[in-house]
């Protein structure tokens, strides 16, 4: 799922963030599997212009949105990106350099699951649309969030902001 919701978000939120609303130079989002079954969304924006509590704040109306993106699209948009996904996990690596990185990644991040891309593109093979707005809801409706914040010295913001932004978190 997290590939396909990568894949699906990534131009989106680069366009309205950098682009459209130009927060800052740096703007980035990826997704990756944490261990064997935590499904990760990072985004990275870094502006030299918008405080830290701006840029979440359209963050998180970006990703509140986001949802929209896998309900309106279109079936054959939808096969588009699994069939994309799928290449690439099919394409054999075209350099020691890259066979050594795979093999890194499965010994280090995955357990030593060598089967862990063929197993992948089993999964995408069934894969639904239907089950990807179920897991966006998981990833963004309910997602534990991990928030760091570092502004310059001379940024000012409102302070009750926080507190406000701190009453809407969910803290387990």
């Amino acid at each position: 799922c997290l590939k396909i919701i990568n894949s699906v978000l990534e131009n989106p939120f680069y366009n309205d963030l950098r682009t459209h609303q130009q927060l800052g130079y740096i703007v980035w989002s990826y997704g990756r599997l944490r261990g064997n079954e935590k499904l990760v969304l990072n985004l990275l924006i870094q502006s030299p212009s918008y405080h830290s509590v701006e840029i979440n704040k359209r963050v998180d109306h970006f990703l509140n949105n986001s949802i929209d993106l896998f309900v309106n699209m279109d079936d054959q948009t939808f096969s588009h990106v699994v069939s994309s996904e799928i290449t690439k996990l099919e394409q054999k690596a075209k350099s020691i350099y890259e066979q050594a990185n795979q093999y890194h990644a499965f010994i280090f991040n995955h357990d030593r699951d060598f089967e862990r891309d063929q197993k992948t593109i089993n999964r995408l093979r069934t894969l639904t649309k239907s089950d990807i707005v179920k897991q966006m809801h998981v990833l963004i409706k309910n997602r534990p969030v991990i928030n760091i914040q570092c502004d310059a010295k001379d940024t000012s913001f409102d302070p009750g902001f926080i507190q406000d932004w701190k009453s809407k978190q969910r803290y387990d």
